[in-house]
């Protein structure tokens, strides 16, 4: 808090920025995915790096700025199904470079999966969630 004439000095540190792009492809076909979000975090706090998402044009690239070190990407959003949302992956950012290039992301296409879930007698489940990775 300050009080009535006081001066509060405050020094902020900084950390220089890369400017980072990148591509996502539909694994299948190749074909560029416009307008999906990317997601960046600190892998370790798992908590946002940047305010604000990439988010890839008409080609399926994006540009950002990014400190240098792991981080962790993810597509959070615009990709149509039948395509998968990629997992967290961790990715590094070198330093001392001009600008990164970040590997491709290949968006997987998905199938449609039916089954009955059982319990240990063979009777069906009613009601049940069923999660597949």
């Amino acid at each position: 808090s300050v009080q009535p004439n006081e001066t509060l000095k405050l020094e902020i540190g900084v950390r220089p920025t890369i400017p980072v792009t990148g591509l996502i492809l539909t694994a299948d076909t190749h074909e560029p995915v416009k307008g999906a979000r990317i997601s960046y975090r600190c892998p370790t706090q798992r908590s946002l790096i940047i305010s604000h998402h990439a988010e890839t044009d008409e080609r399926g690239r994006y540009h950002t700025r990014l400190i240098a070190g792991e981080v962790a990407r993810q597509v959070i959003a615009g990709v149509s199904t039948p395509y998968e949302y990629p997992r967290l992956e961790p990715i590094q950012i070198p330093a001392h470079v001009e600008k990164y290039e970040a590997p491709e992301i290949s968006i997987h296409p998905m199938h449609l999966v039916k089954g009955t879930l059982v319990d240990h007698s063979g009777a069906p489940v009613l009601g049940a969630t069923v999660v597949l990775h």
